[in-house]
């Protein structure tokens, strides 16, 4: 059996390359730019995410502690991507 693979046209790539740019623009459009209020915000979040997945890496005893923790700091992770999502919008 031969199988002979065709390479896609320099209009596919460029079609694909468009529309991954246009997706690209319409999902980061959805996200609101930050205000100064919010900024902080997401900062104290990260802040405390941060520490509190130090705190839960050297080990907890406590399971409703450990439980806090791991969602304080999966919170941290959220407000990061976020961040980043607003702030892609200034590129």
């Amino acid at each position: 059996m031969t199988i002979t693979a065709h390479a896609p046209s320099v209009a596919t790539y460029n079609r694909a390359a468009t529309d991954a740019f246009g997706d690209y623009l319409r999902r980061i459009g959805i996200v609101s730019l930050l205000t100064a209020e919010d900024e902080v915000d997401l900062a104290r979040r990260i802040e405390v995410g941060l520490f509190a997945a130090e705190r839960s890496e050297r080990g907890v005893d406590d399971p409703s502690l450990a439980r806090e923790l791991a969602w304080l700091a999966h919170d941290g992770r959220r407000a990061k991507n976020l961040f980043i999502e607003a702030n892609l919008r200034l590129v």
